[in-house]
């Protein structure tokens, strides 16, 4: 038995080529159309519980850690201080800077996590509690990083922040 020629090939090709996609295409969108099945639910619904425990626990950990600065004279509410409290600031972390321009007195919960953590919620429960205090709490860490990078810029004491 002999292949078939080449002018046949090109005439039937796009044919036999349409007559194979469409049912694939149309098992396809059968099947996006029937929606998630349960045990895909049931997974969702396990993953955005999980995700917002995991932003629900860092933000209480930043609560703790702001009541506890509260307690030892700092302030309250992180990123809302008086402009008197802030230069002093500034001077301390100026000082600090001089004496270790390795690390940063940032907290163990930066920014960039707790914004990547809220980002993962978002994609799975748009409209979680967890996700709008998380959301808050990533403005207070920004202005905290934004401040302390301020003012060890000014200081010009660490390579890192130098102009």
């Amino acid at each position: 038995m002999q292949p078939p020629s080449a002018d046949f090939i090109v005439r039937a090709g796009p044919l036999a080529l349409a007559a194979l996609s469409v049912p694939i295409f149309g098992f396809s969108l059968s099947s996006l159309l029937d929606g998630l099945t349960e045990e895909e639910k049931k997974e969702k619904d396990q993953e955005s519980i999980r995700r917002a425990s995991i932003v629900k626990d860092m933000v209480e950990c930043l609560e703790r850690a702001a009541k506890d600065e509260g307690a030892d004279g700092g302030s309250d509410d992180a990123g809302v201080e008086s402009v008197e409290e802030e230069s002093e600031k500034d001077e301390e972390l100026q000082d600090e800077a001089e004496v270790d321009d390795d690390y940063d007195d940032v907290g163990q919960i930066e920014f960039e996590s707790l914004r990547e953590k809220c980002w993962d919620l978002a994609d799975v429960k748009p409209g979680a509690e967890e996700l709008k205090r998380g959301v808050e709490w990533c403005a207070k860490l920004l202005l905290k990083e934004l401040g302390l990078a301020t003012s060890k810029t000014k200081a010009q004491n660490s390579i890192r922040y130098a102009d």
